[in-house]
């Protein structure tokens, strides 16, 4: 997501607000790009990179509470996405496959 917020940014650009747009577009693609690596690397079987999965998530839940009712569609679809992944990451069984002991 934050990788199409980013191209979204780049074509939203305008001559009187380019540095701004250049350097958000920028952050959210570095940030993109992490997480899409955090995201492989957990498939790999790394656990230092469950963690920015998990704050990424954190981050989504506050701002679905930001946005309560305003629209009422706003908040749900923010927030469901982000518990799901937040229950898919916190699983026991990825936890048992993240872990380093081998009786997987």
């Amino acid at each position: 997501m934050f990788l199409a917020l980013a191209v979204a940014e780049l074509l939203d650009l305008s001559s009187s607000r380019a540095g701004l747009g250049l350097g958000t577009a920028l952050f959210l693609a570095v940030i993109g790009a992490g997480l899409l690596w955090a995201a492989w690397r957990v498939t790999e079987g790394d656990a230092w990179a469950r963690s920015p999965l998990v704050f990424a998530q954190l981050i989504q839940l506050g701002l679905a509470w930001n946005f309560r009712g305003d629209p009422a569609w706003l908040t749900p679809a923010i927030a469901v996405p982000a518990l799901a992944v937040l229950a898919a990451l916190l699983a026991p069984p990825v936890t048992r496959a993240l872990d380093d002991d081998e009786r997987v």
